[in-house]
């Protein structure tokens, strides 16, 4: 290994040893942090473990920057950044998913760096191929699926393509992309006030290149996988929507079985554990007062047509959204109502056009909005005044 990384002279030999004594403080350093953050009792030792993990991750990293090919310093390193895993605060998921990543990437940077130089070739020209041929089988996903995509995905390169996030088809060729889905949480207070939590929110600034929003876009598409119904919806769902049309109707742009869509099992986990997140993250914004209950709408924003398009419409007046109401919950994520009629049903913001008051004639252009879902939640969700930010600190 000595000719395949160069390490022929005396100084070189030397300077592998302080490289490798630096990696191993790095390690000394992050188990510290996890030690400390394992028994942290106050903010201040909390505080202490992390700052430890960071430096530690901070000298392996140096060591591993000066020597990126020699497999001792990789194996101390993905050690390192093992310990400063459970050096960072529990509550922070992504950090601790860094750190898992860049020891996976450690250890098997190391294991290639023991191979030879045809063999490490052989094993990095693999993994390119095996990474393009998941993304052909994200291309090739959309329906009609071929029977080799479905069984390739399932089988093989789903892990991989969900950690990348590439595996949806629109990220490689758009030909017709579908539209996009939010979430919108209506936070009902035990004193009966509301405030309202939309993921993702474009008013909330979460990083300088917007990579966040995107990612929380992702989140909300796995509320968007549904039961499919080829004869319509249930009958019993269907009975109880005819029976409070006279409280809010259906949607005057879909014939009634497009206007049901009822989230499968697992996208119904999902749904169920975001309310839990937002109720123990967000609260009820008032100091004191508890959550009653939270209604979750999944919101298709719609894409504007041509003709709106021409029309010059805002992309994001209130009717491009059609809200799916997708249950209503309590602080720990419990289901409260399966009767309630507007279940997985659209509750339809529909424009009327305006008319001058004078004339009665209609006004190009001008419309005016009957949003049921106010009716139904209780408060406007296009109310900034009850509309919160999607990105506080952990509610106490």
């Amino acid at each position: 290994m000595a000719s395949d990384i160069g390490l022929t002279t005396p100084e070189s030999i030397g300077e592998l040893s302080i490289r490798f004594r630096l990696s191993a403080i790095g390690l000394s350093c992050a188990a510290a942090g996890a030690l400390v953050q394992l028994g942290a009792f106050s903010p201040l030792m909390t505080a202490l473990g992390i700052g430890l993990g960071v430096v530690g991750v901070i000298i392996a990293g140096s060591a591993v920057a000066r020597r990126p090919t020699e497999s001792r310093i990789l194996g101390v390193a993905a050690l390192t950044a093992f310990a400063a895993t459970f050096s960072a605060h529990e509550s922070w998921g992504s950090v601790r998913m860094m750190f898992g990543v860049l020891t996976a990437v450690g250890a098997v940077v190391a294991l290639l760096f023991l191979l030879s130089r045809t063999a490490r070739q052989i094993v990095v020209s693999l993994l390119i191929v095996f990474h393009f041929c998941g993304i052909l089988t994200a291309i090739t996903s959309p329906p009609a699926t071929p029977w080799m995509t479905t069984q390739l995905w399932v089988r093989l390169f789903r892990p991989h393509l969900e950690f990348c996030y590439t595996n949806n088809a629109y990220q490689f060729y758009s030909p017709e992309p579908g539209p996009a889905n939010l979430l919108w949480f209506c936070i009902l207070g035990d004193d009966n006030q509301t405030r309202w939590i939309k993921v993702p929110n474009q008013t909330d600034v979460y990083d300088p290149l917007g990579v966040e929003y995107y990612r929380r876009l992702s989140i909300t598409e796995r509320a968007n996988s549904n039961e499919q119904f080829p004869a319509g919806p249930p009958l019993e769902s269907l009975t109880r929507r005819s029976e409070a049309r006279t409280w809010i109707p259906m949607h005057p742009e879909a014939v009634p079985g497009l206007q049901f869509r009822m989230p499968d099992e697992n996208a119904r986990q999902f749904i169920a554990s975001y309310a839990r997140h937002v109720a123990s993250t967000f609260g009820s914004g008032r100091e004191g007062v508890s959550i009653k209950s939270i209604k979750v709408y999944l919101a298709q924003h719609r894409l504007l047509n041509q003709k709106q398009y021409a029309a010059k419409r805002d992309p994001y007046a209130k009717d491009s959204y059609l809200p799916f109401f997708v249950g209503e919950f309590d602080a720990r994520g419990q289901l409260l109502n399966p009767f309630d009629p507007l279940l997985y049903w659209i509750v339809p913001i529909i424009a009327v056009p305006k008319q001058d008051p004078v004339t009665g004639a209609m006004i190009p252009g001008e419309f005016v909005y009957v949003n049921y879902v106010t009716a139904h939640a209780g408060s406007d969700p296009f109310d900034p005044s009850v509309t919160a930010p999607a990105k506080e600190q952990p509610h106490d």
